[in-house]
């Protein structure tokens, strides 16, 4: 189980809106089946490794999906990110044990590895011949 690696320090169940195609039927079977898959994850010692994300709620309008109406478009998946995005910064606030850092830190850090770029003397003597 990939959970298990030592190299993974957490993981994310998602949880997706509702489709437009799915009938009642359908969707009641969805949410029991995320149901149990909560339950199970709640009750293994992976517990503290996973985060639960939960988007049912989300609703997209039809024009967020491609024409199977199953499966996000572009707009629809920014939309999913605007809601997504906040909750895994409030569930995996960026850390050192990771190696997360903010994009500033990231930014000044790149800058400071960066050197001046050589250029081989014999290199520039050829394209000048040419």
């Amino acid at each position: 189980v990939i959970a298990a690696h030592p190299s993974v320090k957490r993981m994310g169940y998602f949880l997706s809106s509702r489709r437009p195609i799915y009938s009642d039927s359908k969707w009641e079977f969805m949410v029991s089946k995320h149901q149990l898959t909560i339950d199970e994850i709640k009750a293994s010692d992976l517990r503290n490794k996973i985060e639960i994300f939960d988007l049912r709620e989300m609703s997209h309008p039809v024009e967020d999906f491609l024409v199977d109406r199953v499966h996000l478009n572009d707009e629809g998946h920014a939309a999913k990110a605007e809601e997504l995005l906040p909750m895994m910064l409030k569930a995996w606030p960026a850390d050192e044990e990771i190696g997360m850092s903010t994009s500033s830190e990231s930014e000044s850090s790149a800058h400071a590895e960066m050197e001046p770029l050589e250029i081989d003397s014999e290199i520039q003597t050829e394209e000048s011949a040419n």
